[in-house]
Parts: C-alpha cells; structure tokens; sequence
C-alpha cells in the first residue's frame, strides 16, 4: 500500500513538472519553491536520501543560486539504496519530469572489470510513468535538467526493457526472416539468458564509446550528436564490442560465440526494423539506431558478407573480416582529427554515412526496402512494430 500511494503521489507531481524544468536558466525560486512543497507533503518520501538531495539542490535555488541537480547526480554516481529521484529531459524520451524508480542492480561478470565503464546495469522495479515507455531504456548522467555528461558519470541501463525487446522481437526476427545456418547460437535462446546477454553488451558497448577510437564520448559527443553521426557511432562500438567478444574469447568462458551473436543481432537486425516511426502520411522517420542497422546492412553486402535467401537474411563465410574491414573503415575517417579541422572531420565523416547509405545529403526520411520487407512480414506474424 506503501509503494502503491507513494508511486501515485509522485506521478501526481510528475505531471506537473513536464516541460516546467526543461530550460534551467528559466527555473527560479518560485518553481523551486511549489515542487519543494509538493515534494515535502508526501508521506515517507524522506526516508529515501536521493530525494533528500533532490531537496537540497531545490532550497539552494530558492536560496539564491543558480538552478542545479549537483547533490543529486552526486547521489546517482554513489547511490546507496535501490531507490532514485531526479528531474529529468530527453528530446528521444518524452516525456519526462520529476521520476523516481526503485531498482536491482545486476552483476557483471568480473571478465569485464578489465573494459573499464561506468554503466550501472539494472532491473527496474517500480517507477513514475515517465520511466515506464518501451522506449525509455536508459537514464544518462545529461538527463537530469542543466546538467552536462563528465567523465566517470554513472549510466544507468534498464536491462529487463533490453531484454524483453530482445525476447519479443529479436527472436522472432532471427526465426522468420534469417536463414537456419545464420545466428545459431542465440537462436532460441531464453529469456533468462538474454538478460545476463544484455548486461555484457551495455557495459562493452559504453566501454568503446568511452575509452575507444579518436573521438570518444563524451569528449565529442556534440560532435556526434546528430542523426547520422549518432548512427555511424553506434555502429562503430557494436562491432568494436562484438570483436572484443572475439578476440578475447578466453576471458568470457565459452560465452563469447553468444554474446557476439546476441549484440550482431540487436544492431543489424532489430535497430532497422523497430527504430523507425511513420508519420499520418507514412513519410517514415529512422532513428539514429535505424539508421545504423541500415549502414550496416549495406557495408556488409559490399564487403560479399551477407546475402538475403528467400527475402531471409543469411550472414557468409567472410562475416568476421567483414566487421574488421568496416571498423577499420570508421576509425580511418575518424583519425582524421590528428590533422584535419573539426569540420573537415564532420564533413569526411558524414560523407562516410551517406555512401554507406547509397544517399544524398539526408537522412530525415530514409527508407531501406529490405528492413521495410521485414517490417510488412513480421505484421503478417502479428508481430507488433511500428508500420505507416
């Protein structure tokens, strides 16, 4: 009954909040002032120090200063419960406000403490309604209202949402439209294994986004905040993960030939069939991850590494040193930075998406025929993803 009035008491002030706090040099003591005050009349919420903190940054505002979260992402990066707090902003997650979640955290394998990270792997519990979105995977330390990612941040990934995508969808992808002699090792694989699967991918795939290439986040993440070059990103640390799993293979105790599969099968085939939304007119509308499954597709067929079967998509001999050649291809381009400008590199770099695209000079509204083919199959499975 506890959680049960708390969670409607929050969700009460959620829905006040949304867009309130979006624009922090807008918030000002009297803004502070109402939340604290909603904040402050609900019963049990100060038994959680998260919201204790939440509560300083607020009186500091109404006391003067310039509006912050400091205390509270301070909290998030050493928290010391399962039970969070903050005021959130996400132009890919709306929409969100003030949020709180009840959370476990899951084990790493110790194989991954030499992949350095910052992520914290979770099971979500309980949350605000914000939080709760299919779409709404992880919590960034940008998130919370004014604040900018550092170094060292935690990232907090909801696992089980990963994973329940991966069980309702992946599976029925890599079943019906890929050949039996492509994605063998995860073909049918339980939920529970795909749990445990999706707790290396996270943590390997923030670790090549962080600590890998030349232009690691959150460095250059203005550089890489855009569509494409968010796309062409997340290509390129899902295949340095992937081959992490390869070429290390004796740390991960037979697990690898799994793991690779399981992240492979999330970035070439679910991105592009999910990721995209359709407007009232069926103009379609990729996401960054759309766009990375579409390049990768495409790279792949030009590297002889994949072939499509009766419309099912069957991966070749050459697959691995296709994956190889393609990083290599990205880190190219991406050294760049050493001796050309910012916007050369930019411009080099986007160049590289649009010719793996086989595109102009946009990507608003790109359509790839075969992930549409997929699309319009798995609805005749009655199969839910977005369609025009």
């Amino acid at each position: 009954m506890k959680s049960t009035t708390l969670l409607s008491s929050l969700n009460a002030i959620r829905a006040k909040t949304i867009g309130l706090f979006d624009r922090p040099d807008t918030i000002g003591p009297t803004e502070c002032r109402e939340l604290i005050d909603c904040l402050d009349a609900v019963p049990g919420l100060r038994e959680f120090e998260c919201a204790n903190r939440l509560l300083d940054d607020l009186r500091r505002s109404v006391g003067g200063e310039p509006f912050s979260l400091r205390e509270t992402r301070e909290y998030f990066n050493a928290p010391a419960s399962d039970t969070l707090v903050s005021i959130f902003s996400a132009p890919y997650a709306k929409p969100l406000g003030l949020e709180y979640l009840k959370f476990d955290l899951l084990p790493a394998d110790p194989a991954l403490s030499r992949y350095a990270t910052n992520v914290m792997p979770i099971v979500l519990q309980e949350a605000t309604d914000g939080l709760l979105p299919a779409h709404t995977v992880a919590l960034f330390p940008e998130n919370h209202i004014g604040m900018l990612q550092q170094p060292g941040d935690k990232i907090y990934y909801l696992i089980n949402k990963f994973a329940a995508r991966h069980y309702k969808l992946t599976q029925r992808i890599i079943e019906h439209l890929t050949t039996a002699d492509s994605f063998r090792e995860i073909r049918g694989a339980s939920y529970e294994e795909i749990e445990k699967a999706t707790v290396y991918w996270v943590w390997l795939h923030e670790y090549n986004h962080q600590r890998v290439g030349d232009l690691p986040i959150p460095a250059f993440l203005k550089l890489k905040s855009s569509r494409a070059l968010a796309g062409l990103e997340e290509l390129r640390v899902d295949i340095g993960s992937a081959l992490i799993l390869l070429d290390d293979a004796a740390s991960f105790d037979g697990k690898s030939g799994f793991l690779f599969e399981f992240i492979l099968a999330e970035r070439l085939l679910r991105y592009g069939v999910d990721g995209v939304t359709f407007d009232a007119s069926g103009r379609s509308s990729p996401s960054y991850d759309a766009l990375s499954s579409y390049m990768f597709f495409n790279l792949l067929s030009k590297y002889r590494a994949l072939e499509l079967v009766n419309g099912r998509i069957r991966l070749l001999g050459n697959f691995i040193c296709a994956l190889r050649a393609i990083l290599a291809e990205i880190r190219v381009v991406e050294a760049r930075i050493h001796d050309a400008p910012l916007e050369q590199v930019r411009e080099e770099m986007l160049d590289f998406v649009f010719r793996s695209l086989k595109a102009a000079d946009t990507v608003n509204h790109y359509r790839h025929a075969h992930y549409d083919d997929m699309r319009a199959r798995l609805l005749l499975l009655d199969v839910e993803v977005e369609m025009p």
